[in-house]
């Protein structure tokens, strides 16, 4: 006969705490405020986070801090330089293990960056962006290591300031 287990609960009696859904985390909290600052800076950004903007309104609560921080940059990006190809390799999630072994035969890599940046007559720039107190992984690291022995420039950046100052000093190479 199977017990009923009251809801919250695991067999062993112990609480399941509830996840927090990521606009809820102080880390996200810090990031809206950062974002803000910048869009004082730079107004042309703020239509992205706009509640008009059906997509962030989409996902708005799901975003964590590195989402964030990714898409005011390319925001940035697409506003301020118009005149530059922005990619991002979709590296990154919770697969199974058919998603796992697809997306490795296709010819995903672990540890490429967030970001490509691409403008003509310059090297490639491959940019890796973190939240502190977050840090690139080994996988993230060697692949900046590989692609900076190819003649390409990489960074790495930990608020949209230091992404935007990577950027320009990169331009103006």
């Amino acid at each position: 006969m199977k017990t009923k287990i009251p809801f919250g609960k695991t067999p062993e009696s112990k609480p399941i705490k509830p996840r927090l859904l990521p606009c809820f985390s102080e880390a996200t909290r810090a990031m809206r405020l950062e974002i803000t600052a910048f869009i004082q800076q730079y107004p042309k950004v703020a239509p992205v986070f706009a509640g008009s903007n059906k997509f962030y309104k989409i996902g708005a609560k799901y975003f964590g801090p590195e989402d964030l921080l990714q898409i005011a940059f390319c925001a940035w990006l697409k506003v301020y330089h118009p005149d530059v190809e922005v990619l991002h390799p979709k590296n990154e999630g919770k697969e199974t293990r058919l998603g796992q072994a697809k997306k490795k035969l296709m010819g995903v890599r672990a540890g490429a960056s967030d970001l490509l940046i691409q403008a003509p007559g310059l090297p490639d720039l491959w940019l890796e962006l973190k939240r502190k107190p977050n840090k690139p992984t080994k996988d993230q690291l060697a692949f900046l290591e590989i692609q900076s022995k190819m003649g390409k420039s990489t960074a790495v950046a930990y608020d949209l300031w230091e992404a935007v100052r990577v950027f320009c000093e990169w331009k103006c190479f």
